[in-house]
């Protein structure tokens, strides 16, 4: 035995060894795995600037509608403060329900959204430093409290004097990716979870005491030091904080509420909520919350704080079985103020825009409308402006009268850049013709490359008739000059009739002079003639106060006189172009006017100045007729419209992820710089002359015209994963997100969306995956292992336990046989030698006839009569006594069979009657428990050649297990009578069966699937080690090549089955 032992030691040392082994190697796998596959950021973009951007880049409107609907989340934040804009994607990765409600909410980004305020410190001074950062990995909170993890690309936006503004940049949510990253972690860990579970099984159980009282202390001191930690972050916390009962009292509050009060915070505990009287909102709206349901509220609130009334955004969550809650408040006064301001802000925009006098539009290189107001519409005779759009596809056939204005339009906007008060005449919606005067300017790109045109139409169909109205009176009075003169000299004789005539031609012309002077009098233009001097000769009073002076100061000085130096020279230099090339003139220029008429924009562009376009044509006596019209409104909204469209081509431009819009057949229409590069394109230019259609960057076309049918079946498409073809060659994985553009009556116009480089994401799926699959198989292995080990200990333990219990049971068996076989031998030599004395003792009783007086006292005194008819009955009992020890005597060596190690032919009936014999005093009635009935159901057996002592203890094993499921039964159940059966038989193909079935609860379907698992038992603690059914099973099914089988449902019992053959063959 001693040897024995010293076995399994060893096997038990190399196992350990070889387990320490193992985890070495797993861990340089890991750490490889993790040195192979490097964190990348979804976009999978370098960190390079952007690049030049397509000549076909959509304008403002489109923009807008790319980043508003993109998957990825775009933003604009001041640097200590909320955010400025955002998109509806941002909004919904922080569990926000629109754009709005997440600007309305986070006052605070630093404070509200990302968990680590260190973090955030050194992601503030790193953008300080670098101005741009590209994917910027942190965690951040949902609106729900949920952390999540993100990747952001932002750069920092400063004024022309270096000052930060804002930061604007994109957000992705990379949580799922992380997890993934921690799964791998994870996995590690477990693997070594397990080892130290197994190698602290084989500890001692005074190291395990050791161990339980070290980390309690350690628990104890890292209770303390979270206690203060959380009293350092409540302090820390800059919103005020207090935690209250239920019946609406304060239970403590942090040093914040507390100094807003000028009050010590011990004066807070037990007080009414309202004690201080400014904050009755306040304590209606946390009674109404302890009445309702939910556990966690928040609401914005007004108080009253040292005598100005604060807003404060109030955060409640209940805690101890809703009996307090802790309540977090965060002033937001200045915060409501400001997003008041921003909202005035942008509805003074957009009336601008809609309600402005001129039409206003922006068009492609082609000739079609891509955005419109309002006025233009009506000024063209449609609806709306989505109708105006949707008409036009070709402006230069459709609009102008002529069709070669449009070209000589383009033409001079190419020469010049812009274009001044170019008239045309054009056709209505309803087939009427006006006269328009446009004035507009190109849209460039980085490299100087056009991208569209924009400007203002306005309707001067009235102004064309005045002047047309004009001409022909000064053609009719000069027709009628000449007329006059000629008369004169054909005949002087007529001299009468001429003076006569000339008086009606006065009359005429003053009437044509008040005619034109009415005429001047209804135009919103400022009317002007100047003769070659520049000296004011005469003004259209009636629009005084269009003048930059009033007109009494201005007629006969000249510009020098009204007007400032570089204003008058301006003025002097075109009256004399004028005069000299006999042309009209337009010229665009600007006044300063006082504080008081000074016109202002919201964002405060063109403040103290009044702009103007001016038309300056000859007239015939060195003079020039100068018509001013003021379009300071008009500048200012082009102003305006030039910086909301900078505003969304920076955040397109400066994306690092790729956009995109596609026609229907696969064409694209414009790309930003991230597209471009990780096709590995150098610019837009080489991109779309060498991509024909987008079917030819995919590995698959099928997946394009997969991607194009689910886009047109769900109207979006989000995480489409495909492999792409880059230009040399080289094969990437991207993921698009997408949606159709349609128009009102349903018909697609065209897709936009973004596309994200997820290679090195995949790289590491794959990597993870093999990694996984590695790792299961080393922890299947080792597990294996150790279930190896785990049941080769338990069985050398239970070999060893039954070894010597067997040695005690032979040993007791022994010392009690000798005695009692000593007592059986002599209780046949004492049952006869009794006998004899009683019938000697008859026949002296025979042959006195008259006993002595002493002799019958004696007789008398030990009741002779009784003594000889018990004494026979004694001895006979002490026989039956003798006989019941030897049998039981005989049982223990039968269940013990200690001498019986090797194979055996043995009588399978003996071993299972011994044990029941073992078990007799479980079997009889005791303190209210009914006797457990044994019925033998013995079929005819031959000798079986097997273990017989292994045997034994898989019968004592599901015996007493019978016996332990009856009583508790029992004991639920008055008046219940326990039974156990025990059937054998022998059955086909040289083996026999032995069925042990009794009449308890039986076992439920969950259990009997786990009853031969090691270590698995439903009985208390103490009163099981879950170890016999186990042993039972290998040793039926292991040692005897057999089946042990289990059939049982609830409330009917339970019935074990053991089948082994008759010879099991040694080895």
């Amino acid at each position: 035995m001693p040897m024995h032992n010293q076995d399994v030691a060893n096997s038990t040392a190399l196992t350990y060894d070889e387990l320490l082994e193992e985890v070495q190697r797993l861990r340089q796998q890991v750490a490889d795995l993790q040195t192979a596959a490097p964190r990348q950021s979804p976009s999978g973009r370098d960190n390079g600037d952007p690049e030049s951007i397509s000549p076909e880049t959509e304008p403002n409107t489109l923009y807008r509608d790319i980043v508003d609907n993109a998957v990825i989340g775009f933003f604009q934040a001041i640097p200590d403060g909320g955010y400025l804009s955002a998109n509806l994607s941002l909004a919904e990765i922080l569990g926000y329900e629109s754009p709005a409600d997440l600007i309305a909410t986070v006052s605070n980004v630093d404070q509200q959204i990302y968990c680590d305020r260190t973090v955030r410190q050194q992601f503030k001074q790193r953008l300080e430093q670098c101005q741009v950062i590209r994917e910027f990995e942190c965690q951040v909170y949902r609106k729900d409290g949920q952390q999540i993890w993100v990747s952001e690309s932002v750069r920092l936006v400063r004024d022309q004097q270096g000052n930060p503004l804002y930061y604007e940049g994109s957000c992705v949510d990379v949580t799922h990716r992380k997890q993934i990253e921690a799964e791998l972690q994870q996995t590690h860990a477990r693997l070594e979870d397990i080892i130290a579970e197994r190698t602290a099984a084989l500890k001692a159980s005074n190291d395990q005491l050791v161990d339980e009282v070290a980390e309690r202390q350690h628990a104890e001191i890292e209770l303390q030091a979270a206690k203060n930690q959380l009293q350092a972050v409540l302090d820390a916390v800059p919103g005020i904080v207090s935690w209250v009962s239920a019946d609406l009292r304060y239970l403590g509050v942090n040093r914040h509420l507390a100094q807003m009060f000028d009050l010590p915070i011990d004066t807070f505990p037990g007080q009414d909520i309202g004690f201080l009287g400014s904050g009755l909102e306040f304590r209606e709206f946390v009674k109404e919350f302890f009445a309702g349901n939910q556990q966690d509220v928040y609401r914005q609130v007004s108080t009253l704080v040292k005598g100005q009334t604060r807003d404060y955004l109030i955060v409640a969550q209940k805690y101890d079985n809703d009996c307090a809650a802790f309540i977090v408040g965060i002033d937001i006064t200045e915060r409501s103020q400001a997003e008041a301001s921003l909202r005035q802000a942008e509805a003074n925009y957009r009336s601008i825009f809609e309600n402005a006098v001129e039409g206003i539009f922006q068009t492609t290189l082609e000739g079609r409308y891509l955005s419109a107001n309002p006025a233009l519409a009506r000024i063209y005779g449609y609806d709306s402006p989505e109708d105006l759009i949707q008409s036009f596809s070709d402006i230069s056939k459709q609009l102008y009268v002529e069709p070669g204005r449009r070209a000589e339009f383009i033409q001079l906007l190419s020469e010049q850049g812009s274009v001044v008060r170019f008239e045309s005449q054009v056709q209505r919606k309803d087939g009427s013709l006006i006269w328009i005067s446009e004035n507009a300017r190109i849209v460039r790109d980085e490299n100087g490359e056009p991208l569209c045109f924009e400007g203002t139409v306005e309707d001067i169909t009235e102004l064309k008739l005045a002047q047309q109205a004009l001409q022909e009176a000064k053609a009719e009075l000069e027709t009628r000059v000449e007329e006059r003169t000629q008369a004169l000299k054909e005949a002087n004789q007529r001299l009468l009739i001429e003076i006569q005539e000339r008086q009606r031609v006065e009359a005429a012309l003053r009437g044509s002079e008040a005619e034109l002077k009415a005429l001047f009098a209804a135009m919103t233009d400022v009317i002007t003639v100047f003769d070659a001097e520049g000296r004011y000769c005469k003004m259209v009073s009636t629009n005084s106060e269009l003048l930059y002076k009033p007109e009494v100061q201005r007629v006969g000085k000249t510009v020098y006189d009204v007007l400032p130096a570089p204003q008058a020279t301006l003025f002097a230099i075109y009256i004399q172009r004028s005069l000299n090339t006999g042309c009209t003139l337009t010229l665009e220029y600007s006044l300063p006017i006082s504080d008081a008429e000074a016109q202002t924009s919201s964002d405060g562009s063109f403040d103290g100045s009044a702009w103007y376009n001016a038309t300056i044509s000859p007239l015939p006596d060195q003079r020039v007729l100068w018509v001013a019209r003021n379009i300071t409104a008009h500048k200012r909204t082009e102003d305006q419209l030039r910086r909301a469209e900078e505003k969304y081509r920076s955040i397109f431009e400066n994306a690092a992820e790729g956009i995109a819009q596609t026609s229907t057949d696969g064409h694209y229409l414009s790309v930003n710089p991230a597209l471009v590069k990780m096709f590995g394109y150098a610019s837009f230019e080489e991109f779309e002359s060498e991509v024909p259609c987008t079917d030819y960057l995919y590995v698959n076309p099928l997946r394009r015209a997969e991607f194009r049918a689910r886009l047109e079946k769900e109207g979006s498409v989000s995480m489409f994963v495909s492999q792409a073809r880059r230009r040399d060659g080289s094969t990437f994985w991207i993921s698009e997100n997408a949606r159709v553009v349609r128009d009102r009556q349903g018909n697609t116009l065209y897709y936009e969306g973004t596309v994200e480089d997820i290679t090195k994401s995949k790289q590491a799926e794959e990597a993870l995956r093999k990694s996984e699959a590695k790792e299961r198989e080393n922890a299947q292995q080792l597990q294996k292992a150790l279930d190896e080990l785990k049941q080769t200990q338990t069985q050398l333990v239970q070999s060893e336990k039954m070894s010597s219990l067997g040695q005690l049971m032979a040993g007791v068996a022994h010392e009690i046989n000798n005695p009692v076989n000593f007592i059986y031998g002599n209780l046949a030599y004492a049952t006869r030698y009794t006998q004899d004395l009683l019938n000697l003792l008859q026949h002296y009783r025979a042959a006195i006839t008259e006993e002595p007086p002493e002799l019958k006292e004696q007789v008398q005194a030990v009741d002779l009569d009784f003594v000889i008819q018990d004494l026979p009955k004694l001895l006979g009992s002490m026989r039956t006594g003798s006989e019941r020890i030897r049998e039981i005597v005989r049982s223990l060596r039968n269940f013990s069979r200690h001498d019986e190690a090797e194979l055996k032919l043995v009588d399978i009936h003996q071993g299972v009657d011994s044990t029941l014999m073992i078990l007799q005093p479980r079997l009889r009635a005791d303190s209210g428990k009914a006797t457990v009935v044994i019925v033998r159901q013995y079929g005819q057996l031959p000798q079986v050649k097997c273990y017989a002592g292994q045997l034994n203890q898989v019968f004592m094993n599901i015996l007493s297990n019978s016996i332990d499921a009856l009583r508790d039964w029992e004991a639920e159940r008055p008046g219940f009578e326990p039974k156990i059966l025990v059937r054998t038989r022998a059955v086909e193909g040289d083996r026999i069966q032995i069925t042990i079935a009794d009449n308890g609860p039986g076992i439920p379907p969950d259990i009997l699937s786990r009853i031969f698992d090691p270590f698995f038992t439903t009985k208390d603690v103490g009163k099981g080690t879950g170890l016999g059914l186990s042993i039972s099973h290998q040793i039926v099914v292991e040692r005897h090549q057999g089946r042990l089988t289990c059939q049982s449902s609830p409330n009917k019992g339970a019935e074990f089955t053991i089948e082994i053959p008759v010879r099991l063959a040694e080895g």
